[in-house]
């Protein structure tokens, strides 16, 4: 994942890649299924993010340390919910 900004503007890329800097490589490289399955558990989890794969989030100085404490454990929880799992080599998927 790459997190690109501008001031007080962020986008998280789910990409392989180390750089995306144009919005052909967004086309060819970002995979926006994974940024969808990741905004849909935010905001099961109380924490709102744009759905819209090219619209940017916004931070604010409004939040209590409570509520960016909250934003964090929310994000490592979805992107762990995101990691792809693998199977012990001896299971048979069961």
């Amino acid at each position: 994942m790459i997190v690109r900004n501008v001031g007080s503007t962020f986008h998280p890329l789910f990409t392989e890649r180390e750089r995306i800097d144009d919005y052909r490589s967004v086309c060819e490289a970002v995979d926006l299924g994974t940024y969808r399955r990741f905004t849909g558990l935010l905001r099961e989890r109380g924490v709102w993010f744009t759905g819209n794969s090219v619209f940017h989030d916004l931070t604010c100085a409004a939040p209590t340390e409570a509520d960016v404490e909250r934003t964090v454990n929310a994000v490592g929880e979805v992107l762990e919910a995101l990691q792809p799992r693998s199977r012990d080599p001896g299971s048979r998927g069961e």
